[in-house]
Order: structure tokens, then sequence, then C-alpha cells
């Protein structure tokens, strides 16, 4: 973190830059407020949904397992296979619920990563267009700015290129998806 406040102030300190030569975008704003963002968003939340519902069942059978085994007055009931066969039911998933939340975890990172960087894509193309159209040097993050003026901000430019890029990409998907025969 601290690496990009360094770079952004040599690089403003090594180059006589104008206010004109710099756009600032503030990529949280871009990931939240784009179409492209919120469909990811979207893919991710539906993601942590499905993986949390699998694991709620595997923690309610969990539970269920784990009553029986603490009610003495059941276990009386049981004869000693049963209650052995319980027991190994109890580990086996202790051991899928422990499983599930590894790969849980792991699905969320690898989800979260794709998601940063799709968008992070999409925002660095979208900037190097705004950089053309207003002859900009530079555009930088503006969470790497301890102060930046308003007027430098260029980030609703941005979310209109990746909307309009994405609005485009959906339309081209859409109809080649209508052009597959059906069979």
């Amino acid at each position: 973190m601290l690496s990009k406040y360094l770079t952004a102030a040599a690089l403003v300190a090594s180059t006589a830059l104008s206010a004109g030569d710099i756009g600032l975008v503030n990529f949280n704003t871009c990931a939240q407020n784009s179409m492209l963002g919120k469909k990811e968003q979207e893919s991710f939340e539906a993601l942590k949904s499905q993986m949390s519902t699998l694991i709620g069942d595997v923690e309610k059978q969990l539970r269920e397992v784990s009553e029986k085994l603490q009610d003495s007055d059941y276990l009386d009931t049981l004869s000693p296979q049963a209650e052995t066969e319980l027991k190994q039911k109890f580990q086996t998933l202790s051991e899928e619920h422990a499983r599930y939340q590894n790969q849980f975890y792991q699905m969320i990172q690898q989800a979260n990563m794709r998601v940063v960087q799709t968008v992070a894509n999409s925002v660095q193309e979208a900037a190097q267009e705004v950089a053309k159209k207003h002859h900009l040097k530079y555009v930088l993050n503006k969470e790497a700015c301890f102060f930046a003026s308003d007027d430098l901000d260029v980030t609703t430019e941005v979310i209109s290129f990746m909307d309009t890029k994405f609005e485009k990409e959906n339309k081209e998907a859409k109809s080649q998806l209508a052009e597959v025969p059906k069979e």
C-alpha cells in the first residue's frame, strides 16, 4: 500500500506536470457502480450463497447427530453397533464440514480475486480511452493520493466507457447465442 503512495509521489515529483496532465479514478466507485462491477458482484454473491447453503445443510446434519450423541436416553436405546455407526457418522460429517469450509474460503478468495482483476482490467482499458480523449499523460487511482482536487476526477467518464463496452459485449454475446442452431 505504501508503495502506491511513494510511486505516485515520485512520479509527480520527478516530472513537471500540470493539473491538465493527470486524471484520477476511484476504483471502488467503478467496481460498485459500473454494470460490469455489479454483474461480477452478483455472480460473487450467488456463489457465496450456494456454498453457504451447502455448508448449512451439513451443519444441520452435524447438529442433529451431535444432539443425539449428547442425549443419554437416546443412546441407551441404541445397540452398541448403532452407537458406533452414529459416532462414525458424526466423524464423517465433521470432516465433510471442515472440507466444505476450506473449499468455501478458497473459492471465495479466488472468486474475489477474479472479480477485482476483471474490473481492474476494464477500468484500465476505460482509463486509457479517457486519457486519449482528454490528452492526459496519467490516470491514477484516486486512493493513491493523499489529496486531489475534484476537478481531476474522471471516474464518471471511466464508468461510462466501461458500461458502453459492457452493453456492446452483452449484445454481441446474445446475438451469437441467437445464431446457434437449437437441436
